[in-house]
C-alpha cells in the first residue's frame, strides 16, 4: 500500500485470476502447457486435445484484449 501511495502505481503487474491466471501463464511460458491443460478439463469437466486446448486459449485470450 505504501508503494501505492508514494507512486501512484502498483509495485507489479496485475495477475489474473482463474482459468484467465492460467492462459496468461501460459502465453508467458509455453512449458505450463499441461498445467493451464489440467486446469481448463478441470473447470469443464471434459477431456480435450491438444488443438482443442489450443483453440481455447486463442479464443480467450482474445476475448480478454477486447
Amino acid at each position: 500500500m505504501s508503494f501505492y501511495d508514494r507512486y501512484e502505481k502498483p509495485p507489479w503487474k496485475a495477475q489474473a485470476h482463474e482459468i484467465y491466471g492460467y492462459i496468461q501463464l501460459y502465453n508467458e511460458d509455453h512449458s505450463f502447457r499441461p498445467a493451464v491443460k489440467k486446469a481448463i478439463e478441470k473447470k469443464e469437466k471434459h477431456k480435450f486435445s491438444r488443438s482443442e486446448i489450443r483453440r481455447i486459449i486463442k479464443n480467450e485470450t482474445k476475448k480478454k484484449k477486447l
